[in-house]
């Protein structure tokens, strides 16, 4: 009993921390559709569907791995480790997209806007770089600590964009104040949706600034065992978190490919996205259980197999 008692007081944490995380994040969704045309909300709509799908493939199954071999192996070198993977991962992924954003963004329809594509990737490789430094938090129960952060990165992305949407824009042609200062130093309307990924770009940054403090005891001297059975147990969580974001964000991601009438499918899509945030509460309630249980079930199925040793 306390160990449900301790399961329903974390997921009460997290489940805090994400309920007030989602609502706050649907607070940007009045602000986008009364700046943005319904279009530009769905081109917004359809790049964070491409995140979701590059994230996996960032963090390829790690974060859990990471949660497994910590209940086997010395807790520091498995860390140790895991950060240095994913960190030479991220570099060599980052490298690639960035050599070949012109190309991507010409097969994707943004033959202007390779921009987008280079700042997508530097979001998911900070948000990626300081998933395992998240995850030891959720590892050692800090669950409050772990929420702080976690909000401290959303307010920073809502500020960030009411900045840069709706600050800017009033201020850029002001009377010469300290704010129309500012704006004029850093606000282009050329840019436009653009400021939407370069808010999230900045927040995840400064999160990842937060969480360097974690990479101190980093190892250059990596274990190559350890990594390769660490990678062979994440493979089929690869396959299947690909397998759920394709049953969770596809349509986003090909809607204008499929709709009817490819003139107004971004328009289409925008006005789906915003009706989709709708659903949100659904979602909160599974990503709530997930962070609490996934570290928590980990651990009783180490001391389950400890104490049938000590039967035996």
């Amino acid at each position: 009993m306390s160990a449900i008692k301790k399961l329903a007081s974390q997921t009460a944490i997290y489940g805090l921390s994400s309920m007030i995380g989602r609502f706050l994040n649907y607070l940007l969704v009045p602000l986008y559709t009364r700046v943005f045309e319904r279009a530009e909300y769905g081109v917004i709509s359809e790049f964070y569907a491409y995140i979701s799908f590059l994230l996996i493939l960032f963090t390829y199954g790690m974060e859990t791995a990471f949660f497994h071999f910590s209940q086997k192996e010395d807790k520091e070198k498995v860390y140790s480790n895991t950060l240095f993977m994913l960190l030479c991962s991220s570099v060599i992924i980052c490298v690639i997209f960035f050599f070949s954003a012109a190309p991507l963004a010409n097969a994707i329809g943004y033959s202007k806007k390779a921009n987008y594509i280079i700042w997508i990737t530097l979001i998911i490789a900070f948000d990626t770089l300081a998933a395992i430094p998240f995850a030891r938090l959720r590892q050692q129960n800090k669950a409050v600590l772990f929420t702080c952060y976690r909000l401290l990165n959303i307010l920073l992305n809502i500020f960030l964009n009411f900045f840069f949407l709706y600050v800017c824009p009033k201020y850029v042609n002001g009377d010469g104040g300290l704010l129309t200062q500012i704006a004029n130093s850093v606000y282009s309307k050329q840019i436009g949706i653009g400021y939407v990924f370069i808010s999230n770009l900045l927040s995840s940054f400064i999160t990842f600034l937060i969480m360097l403090p974690q990479y101190r005891n980093i190892t250059l001297k990596p274990d190559f065992g350890l990594l390769k059975r660490m990678l062979l147990y994440a493979s089929p969580l690869l396959i299947a978190g690909f397998a759920g974001m394709i049953n969770e964000t596809l349509d986003r991601a090909v809607y204008k490919y499929l709709a009817p009438n490819p003139k107004t499918a971004l328009a289409e899509l925008g006005v789906y996205s915003a009706c989709y945030k709708l659903s949100i509460i659904i979602t909160i309630f599974i990503q709530t259980f997930r962070f609490a249980a996934e570290p928590f079930f980990l651990h009783r199925l180490r001391r389950m197999k400890s104490a049938k040793f000590l039967l035996v």
